[in-house]
């Protein structure tokens, strides 16, 4: 079987915007915020010193994996979501050629 039939070129752009446009419908949909994510946590899940993640990085951009970053990953981008003890998260990942 010839590997090069089933190569993918995933444009990293149209990777982050993908994920973006998801977690905005998300946030249009649920009240994934940081204050309401603390206290399900404290309600729910009996945790008290709880720290929340946001679901997309501070500037509004889906977060950036540290094997993107170091360069092991061609593609690694995520979004997530903390409640209690669990980590909810969507992400794209692709490895170099």
């Amino acid at each position: 079987m010839n590997k090069d039939k089933f190569k993918l070129s995933v444009n990293r752009e149209l990777v982050k915007k993908q994920l973006k446009t998801f977690a905005l419908e998300l946030l249009d949909t649920f009240d994934l915020t940081p204050s309401k994510a603390r206290e399900r946590s404290r309600t729910l899940a009996k945790k008290y010193r709880f720290q929340p993640h946001q679901l997309l990085s501070k500037n509004g951009e889906p977060k950036t994996g540290g094997s993107q970053r170091n360069g092991s990953l061609k593609i690694d981008q995520y979004i997530s979501y903390r409640l209690g003890d669990d980590i909810f998260a969507l992400a794209a990942v692709q490895c170099k050629d």
